[in-house]
């Protein structure tokens, strides 16, 4: 039974590091899109990067807040 307890909360922190993580790594992405995009691209381009860079980084951001999140009580 404590070792239930156990593997459920090592699964939970795996999960919660594991969102961290890829949240951190979609923050850098979105800002090395918009980055390149405006030191590489002119015009109209630039615009439709700077969405997908942005909408990147809000991705990232949503992870990050859902890895600080605590369980719910549904979850364990």
């Amino acid at each position: 039974m404590i070792l239930q307890g156990l593997r459920a909360f090592n699964k939970q922190a795996t999960t919660n590091h594991m969102m961290k993580l890829g949240g951190f790594l979609l923050l850098l992405s979105g800002w090395g899109i918009v980055v390149t995009a405006l030191v590489l691209l002119h015009g109209h381009a630039v615009l439709a990067f700077l969405y997908a860079g942005i909408a990147v980084e809000i991705m990232g951001m949503v992870l990050v807040f859902r890895g600080h999140l605590p369980p719910s009580e549904d979850e364990g």
